[in-house]
């Protein structure tokens, strides 16, 4: 029996049709096979820190963080990608590398790095910074040797008797700390002040049972016995002028030790705070006349009781 024409073609457009979806079907499982196999490489570059071994992850998933690196005087900030902080959920649809970044680690630093102290001295020792995070209460001070000098949870020292320590203080982990020696002498061994001609005492107001100062003339008056004199500081407040461009009052002054003018100061604490003079000037500060006395910060990082005079 013949076969109708148009019967025959319907069957061809039918096995046309059936045998390219078929292979459409047999494309996409190639493709899906060849996608679940493929995977892709994430490098570490530490930039100078300790070694973070490579990963290796499929199409379309992401890294576990690997545990941070470490560089010695450095903290660790991150990990980058092109700049900006790589973001652990990030697909992963090629190879990439990630690098390190770091922000210098200034740890802990002290006001001075040696002292000379005389028998009976005491001073305190000041933290200059801190790393982040890290409060004062969380430090631990200890000395070398306490029978030479003695420093109590603040950092206040006191010179016992003569000989060479190291002081330390650290914070509780243990990761970060700074050191400052300390030398003390018997009195009469300090340094004469050629310029002045005046005695350095060292580092704290001298406390003397026989010896008695002169509030009113700022002379050193010793009774019978006495063998260590009192070392006077005086701040003299001279005037203030207002600035006429920001409304600051500045106040000008000069820096007296036993009479003698001095320069061997950096800064004094006013209302529990570093003030910093400028040449003879204390800018931005608003002095309250009624106070009579403050702490005198010298040049070797010392500190020391100072009387303040208003003319």
């Amino acid at each position: 029996m013949k076969k109708n024409n148009n019967e025959v073609t319907t069957k061809t457009v039918i096995g046309i049709v059936a045998g390219i979806i078929l292979l459409i079907v047999i494309i996409l499982l190639l493709m899906k096979g060849c996608n679940a196999d493929k995977k892709y490489t994430v490098t570490f570059d530490s930039n100078g820190g300790s070694i973070v071994d490579k990963l290796t992850v499929k199409e379309n998933e992401n890294i576990k963080r690997p545990k941070d690196p470490t560089k010695k005087g450095y903290v660790f900030i991150g990990w980058y990608y092109k700049d900006k902080l790589f973001k652990f959920n990030t697909k992963i649809t090629k190879n990439i590398k990630l690098e390190a970044r770091w922000k210098l680690d200034k740890g802990i630093s002290l006001s001075i790095d040696d002292l000379m102290l005389e028998i009976g001295d005491e001073s305190v020792i000041e933290i200059a910074s801190l790393p982040k995070g890290v409060k004062l209460k969380d430090l631990i001070w200890t000395s070398s040797d306490k029978n030479i000098v003695t420093v109590d949870k603040n950092g206040k020292i006191k010179a016992l008797k003569a000989g060479k320590v190291t002081i330390t203080v650290k914070t509780k982990d243990g990761k970060y700390k700074a050191k400052c020696t300390i030398t003390v002498q018997e009195y009469g061994n300090s340094e004469t002040n050629n310029n002045e001609n005046t005695t350095n005492y060292g580092s704290a107001a001298k406390k003397s049972t026989s010896s008695e100062i002169n509030e009113n003339n700022g002379n050193t008056q010793s009774t019978p016995g006495s063998t260590k004199p009192t070392t006077k500081y005086v701040i003299t407040i001279t005037e203030d002028v207002q600035e006429v461009t920001n409304n600051v009052a500045r106040y000008y002054f000069s820096v007296t030790e036993n009479g003698s003018t001095i320069t061997n100061y950096k800064a004094f604490k006013y209302n529990n705070r570093p003030v910093k003079p400028n040449s003879g000037t204390i800018t931005s500060v608003n002095i309250d006349k009624t106070i009579t006395s403050v702490d005198l910060i010298l040049n070797n990082g010392s500190t020391v009781k100072a009387s303040v005079i208003y003319k």
